[in-house]
């Protein structure tokens, strides 16, 4: 049976009403109940998302809506209509990213839906409304899933290049291994069955007993098994293995895979000799940071003054990917920026984060092979500088309205005698002597080339000024034509 609705749900209809243009325009789905569990109303983003054009034919109580609808949990697990979104606010929850999947009976569709619930409580302290917030967070799912996807592929291509299988049974003592692994430990031929023993004696003698004695121990306790060792090839050369695998106690079968990480272990010493000179820089560079990213854009350095402004600790990002370490914000600008870096392109980019403004290098750094194993970026903090450029224009729009009408001749420039500003008087007399105009950024002097007489007089009195003398003075300036008194 269908509870009425109450005078104080009335009351706040109308006061809801005051909010209308807001409550329409919201792009997230907004639906209200009563304290009863009526639905009193849905706003067009909510109508969109549940696939209705008019709540009229929703306003029920919410046992009712599960005729409409059918909720399960992210584990596929149903929800009863006492753990839908609406009945936790009902009971007094507050609580948001409530993730749903949502079935639409009379239709078939079916999406994901991220809830937000708020109980809403009148002055007498009891429960007035319930407000549920939603968005259909289907899309962002789907790609959620499609990047894992892409990532665990491309994970594969980068570390199964070289890989080889092997099944090892325990109680025989006999490795079965595929043609790649045999050819790793440089014993070459077609799948076939060794002794366990042959492969053990390929390792590095220096390794060996250490790769004995682990995977003695996996075995006995039926525990995964991760090693990194090197293997001696019969013509002396020397390669890098990763070995993974796991023993089963009950089949005394122990498989595996093994991957030539030669190339990543050269890679990451080269990185190693490089990272103090890394480091040396990012802490002798003021307001500044020095950000290491390898192949698989995992900081191997980051480091300097600017992390701190940032919100982070150099422990935060070493050893971490982008992914893993990052805001959304800064993942973002890294996973567009890094990848065009290690193709060999050198950026820079002015960009404003958390409040800050940092100017920012991206560079490859090659190994002794000229090959591309990582890219530096290094990053300045210019706040500062960009707040003092922003006074410096407005005071210069000042000073520009206040002299603009003035016959006296106005100029302003740096220590380096390149123009901040000159006003319109100065601008005709130097039309009037020379011919010349002078640009914002331009050289005092340098116009006054053609002029070298005069272009001594301009920079003497510049030089005074910039040391700061006070004077006033009357001097010969000109073609005689031009009547030269300044």
């Amino acid at each position: 049976m269908t509870t009425p609705l109450s005078t104080d749900a009335g009351e706040s209809l109308q006061a809801l009403a005051r909010c209308r243009v807001i409550f329409q325009q919201m792009t997230e789905g907004l639906v209200i109940f009563d304290a009863h569990g009526n639905l009193l109303d849905m706003n067009p983003a909510a109508l969109a998302i549940h696939g209705f054009e008019s709540v009229d034919s929703l306003r029920r109580h919410l046992h009712h809506l599960s005729d409409t609808f059918e909720l399960w949990d992210m584990d596929g697990q149903p929800l009863d209509t006492r753990d839908w979104p609406i009945a936790r606010a009902l009971r007094g929850e507050t609580f948001t990213g409530f993730e749903v999947r949502v079935r639409h009976r009379d239709t078939g569709r079916t999406w994901i839906g991220s809830y937000g619930g708020t109980p809403v409580h009148g002055t007498d302290g009891e429960l007035d409304v319930a407000i549920v917030t939603l968005r259909d967070v289907t899309a962002q799912k789907e790609a959620e899933a499609a990047l894992a996807r892409a990532k665990a592929r491309i994970d594969v291509a980068l570390t199964a290049t070289e890989v080889g299988v092997w099944h090892w049974d325990v109680r025989r003592d006999l490795v079965r291994a595929d043609a790649n692994l045999l050819r790793l430990f440089g014993l070459g031929g077609e799948e076939r069955e060794l002794p366990a023993s042959r492969f053990l004696g390929c390792v590095h003698p220096d390794d060996r007993a250490g790769v004995q004695a682990g995977i003695a121990a996996a075995a006995a306790q039926g525990e995964p098994y991760e090693a990194e060792y090197r293997v001696v090839h019969a013509d002396g050369q020397v390669r890098w293995m990763h070995a993974r695998g796991r023993a089963d106690g009950r089949s005394q079968m122990f498989p595996g895979v093994i991957v030539d990480v030669t190339e990543r272990k050269r890679v990451d010493a080269a990185l190693r000799e490089s990272e103090a000179l890394y480091r040396a820089i990012a802490r002798h560079f003021p307001a500044g940071a020095v950000y290491v990213l390898d192949r698989d854009l995992r900081f191997r350095v980051a480091d300097g003054a600017a992390l701190a402004s940032l919100g982070w600790r150099r422990e935060d990002l070493e050893g971490k990917t982008i992914w893993e370490a990052t805001d959304a914000e800064t993942c973002g600008i890294l996973a567009e920026r890094c990848p065009r870096v290690l193709a060999g392109e050198s950026l820079q980019f002015e960009t404003e984060q958390k409040g800050r403004v940092f100017a920012s290098s991206y560079v490859p750094i090659p190994d002794d092979r000229g090959d591309i194993v990582a890219g530096m970026v290094v990053s300045h903090d210019v706040t500062e500088r960009k707040q003092a450029e922003a006074a410096l224009r407005r005071a210069t729009g000042l000073l520009s309205a206040i002299t603009g009408e003035t016959e006296d001749m106005i100029a302003a420039a740096d220590g380096e005698l390149r123009c901040l500003f000159v006003n319109p008087a100065y601008q005709r007399e130097l039309r009037r002597l020379w011919g010349r105009d002078l640009a914002v950024g331009t050289s005092m002097v340098e116009m006054l080339d053609p002029w070298p007489e005069d272009q001594q007089k301009v920079r003497q009195l510049w030089d005074r000024a910039l040391a700061g003398e006070r004077f006033d003075v009357t001097m010969e300036l000109g073609p005689p034509a031009q009547g030269r008194a300044v």
